[in-house]
């Protein structure tokens, strides 16, 4: 049989264990209320880091077409180097003219199939990127 006194005591550590209870959701509620706060944080860098993230896809697209410029600019100076060396003949003339204007259009063909490739956000919209 249990005594007033074991009874006492079991009433006594049924409310120790409730007062802890409660102690520990509340400190679950603070916790779960801070990983909310750092939740929204990360949504925001996750959201800026894509915003750059264009931004950085616009420039490689523009350091591909400044590639595109160099390689030409470099077969003019090949050609001139070549009328330099070889002579200025009539048939230089057209071999020259025949190769410049075969690496004219394959540049530009492979630019404007790599340009129908390119997403329509990543296009030019001629605006300014002043906000950068």
């Amino acid at each position: 049989m249990k005594t007033s006194e074991d009874r006492t005591k079991l009433t006594t550590n049924q409310s120790e264990l409730n007062r802890r209870s409660t102690v520990l959701a509340e400190e679950r509620t603070q916790l779960s209320t801070q990983r909310t706060k750092m939740a929204e944080k990360r949504t925001d860098l996750a959201e800026s880091r894509t915003d750059f993230s264009i931004y950085r896809s616009i420039l490689a697209k523009q350091r591909t077409e400044l590639a595109f410029i160099r390689t030409g600019l470099a077969f003019v100076a090949l050609g001139i180097g070549m009328i330099r060396y070889f002579g200025f003949g009539p048939w230089t003339t057209l071999d020259i003219g025949i190769v410049v204007i075969g690496a004219t259009l394959g540049i530009g063909q492979q630019s404007l199939h790599n340009h129908d490739k390119i997403p329509a956000y990543l296009r030019p919209q001629n605006e300014s990127f002043s906000h950068l």
